[in-house]
């Protein structure tokens, strides 16, 4: 339809001559339309604009909450360094002595909690951790392994002989056996676990931790090792 010639423009009219009743309300039907499409399609635009504007506001407060931090904590060292470098030079000595106080203070900690990890308590060889297994401080002990707060290791009856972790659950598994060494010359103390079910042998060579005992047990007469016995 080519809206330059004349001859469309005489037959639309001719049609809403002959027709009005008809071609009238379909055009008040599609300008109606046209009206309310233009008016959803800028809502819609606007709404999005707004959620946009409304992000990258939120955006830019928190980066000038997060500036604000970083200059207080920028101000803060600032300071301490003013006030290092106005009495480093009259106390040097002091202040190079604290520094090293602290530092030593820090590698003791790291060392103290370095020597609660490992195993070196063989408790075959600790007379007073085996009476903890059948004493009267025997549900104590075992709830704390039960909750490793307490840590366990022993080698497995089978396979390879390094030390494993005793997991928590696996104490109700078992039932603790001590087995003192016979006139053999080449025998020594040994301990077991053994399956509660078939009585069979799972692990031996049972060691703990003495920070973690002594915490629990204070008075605990205890003789470290390697637990490197074999």
């Amino acid at each position: 339809m080519d809206l330059s010639d004349p001859k469309v423009w005489t037959d639309g009219a001719r049609v809403i001559i002959e027709a009005p009743h008809i071609v009238v309300p379909l055009l008040g039907l599609a300008l109606l339309a046209t009206w309310w499409f233009r008016g959803t399609i800028e809502k819609g635009s606007k709404d999005a604009l707004k959620e946009r504007v409304g992000s990258l506001e939120e955006r830019l407060r928190l980066s000038q909450e997060r500036e604000s931090d970083v200059h207080a904590k920028l101000e803060t060292v600032q300071t301490e360094l003013n006030k290092i470098q106005y009495h480093l030079p009259q106390n040097a000595g002091k202040e190079l002595a604290n520094s090293a106080t602290a530092a030593s203070t820090a590698v003791s900690g790291a060392l103290s909690v370095l020597e609660s990890l490992y195993p070196n308590v063989r408790v075959a060889d600790n007379p007073q951790v085996i009476k903890l297994f059948s004493g009267p401080k025997r549900a104590k002990l075992l709830s704390l392994l039960g909750e490793e707060v307490i840590y366990a290791w022993a080698r497995r009856m089978t396979g390879s002989t390094d030390f494993v972790r005793i997991a928590g659950k696996d104490w109700e598994k078992f039932e603790f056996a001590f087995a003192p060494k016979s006139s053999d010359p080449r025998s020594i103390n040994q301990t077991f676990l053994r399956k509660t079910v078939t009585s069979s042998a799972a692990y031996c060579d049972l060691c703990l931790n003495s920070t973690q005992l002594l915490r629990a047990f204070p008075s605990l007469q205890i003789e470290k090792s390697d637990c490197d016995v074999l």
